[in-house]
């Protein structure tokens, strides 16, 4: 594993308890929508995840299919 994958994997660690955090009052999703400042953080932070799987290395990738 590359020194750049551990980075990114702590990141998104942090980025999904950060959506919990965000998330963690709502009984349903439209309640969360309703919340402009937590909805849109938690919409933001998916942003980050998607951003940062993609730089995820190959052999990475090849290792870790799931």
């Amino acid at each position: 594993m590359h020194d750049k994958d551990d980075y990114i994997l702590l990141l998104l660690l942090e980025v999904i308890g950060k959506i919990l955090r965000y998330a963690q009052d709502y009984q349903s999703p439209e309640e969360l929508f309703k919340n402009d400042r937590n909805f849109d953080a938690t919409m933001m932070n998916f942003i980050v995840i998607g951003e940062n799987t993609g730089k995820l290395s190959n052999q990475f990738k090849e290792n870790n299919p799931g």
